[in-house]
């Protein structure tokens, strides 16, 4: 195998373990107990968490904190206070 197509198949490589070691770091920091927690919780009671805005129409935010609740990142887009 010539020089330059081992350096791509090593990069290749390289770069699948990352994606691997991404995966498995973003999948450990779910907790899927807690986001069904905060769902049964949050649909037993009256009131919304008052940690977020109520809308109308509220079954995206709602499953957005409960996988907030789990653990997952919410990002909001560049100079917006949603997501």
């Amino acid at each position: 195998m010539n020089f330059m197509k081992q350096k791509a198949v090593t990069l290749f490589i390289i770069a699948i373990l990352m994606l691997l070691v991404f995966i498995n770091s973003a999948a450990a920091a779910y907790n899927r107990n807690n986001a069904t927690y905060y769902a049964d919780y949050y649909t037993s009671v009256s009131n919304n968490n008052p940690n977020y805005y109520k809308f109308s129409q509220n079954c995206t935010n709602f499953v957005s904190q409960a996988l907030g609740a789990g653990g997952l990142e919410q990002i909001y887009p560049t100079g917006s206070s949603t997501y």
